[in-house]
């Protein structure tokens, strides 16, 4: 019986505090070729998914959405809401490419931009979720040249500048 009554509270204990934490992620590359921005955006599907369906797009179960255009680009303005890229004075202008819901509990948000010229500094924006989850931190990853660039956003800290090398 107490082996039994340990291992409940072990299991409730893990249930309980199984969601204490709240993360995004962003992956930027600059493709020099194309003269662009490719992003991935990474949420936890059930986070994601309670937003969308927080703000009332109707969105249960992101892996249904399929090719529905019209819920594609409300999914798209909902997110380029608060995730923004600026080369300069130039606002990066993105596009969702796709979605893919994965089976460890993320989903890929996968966008490019039109054309921008990369300048030393970058400004980023990204605050999703953040209304949300009162203790959301997102992070990106800036790629160019093959040398990786971080910055983390907080709720007190919704933007920065990451300085290239170029």
């Amino acid at each position: 019986m107490k082996s039994f009554t340990l291992l409940f509270l072990l299991c409730f204990s893990g249930i309980a505090s199984a969601h204490e934490y709240f993360f995004a992620f962003a992956e930027t590359a600059y493709n020099s070729s194309e003269k662009q921005l490719e992003t991935t955006l990474i949420f936890s599907t059930h986070d994601i998914e309670h937003y969308l369906q927080d703000v009332g797009t109707g969105v249960k179960h992101l892996e249904k959405i399929g090719n529905d255009e019209t819920m594609l680009r409300q999914i798209e303005a909902l997110i380029l809401e608060h995730f923004e890229i600026r080369c300069g004075v130039k606002k990066a202008d993105f596009h969702l490419d796709g979605i893919e819901v994965k089976l460890n509990g993320l989903s890929n948000f996968y966008f490019h931009s039109d054309k921008i010229e990369l300048t030393p500094v970058v400004d980023v924006r990204f605050d999703m979720l953040f209304d949300e989850f009162h203790e959301q931190q997102n992070k990106i990853t800036f790629i160019h040249n093959s040398r990786k660039y971080t910055e983390v956003f907080l709720p007190s800290k919704p933007s920065g500048k990451i300085e290239l090398e170029l």
